[in-house]
């Protein structure tokens, strides 16, 4: 059982380093790129936000809630 908990620490130590990655200098360029952005449209990412909250307004797990109609 121990070796069990042992291997499971030792690979999320593994899989948490391979995160960690050095962007070199001529590499910036192509993360600043539009389609690279994590919302490439900000219009589109307004209306969707808009219709989920419209929808999810009336639940009780919002603390923006509103009608739920989108008649604000």
């Amino acid at each position: 059982m121990e070796l069990v908990i042992k291997l499971i620490i030792v690979a999320g130590i593994a899989l948490s380093s391979v995160g960690c990655v050095h962007v070199k200098p001529w590499q910036m360029g192509d993360l600043t790129r539009s389609d690279m952005k994590w919302e490439p449209d900000p219009r589109i990412s307004s209306t969707r936000d808009h219709i989920y909250m419209s929808k999810e307004g009336s639940s009780n797990n919002s603390a923006t809630a509103k009608a739920g109609c989108a008649c604000h």
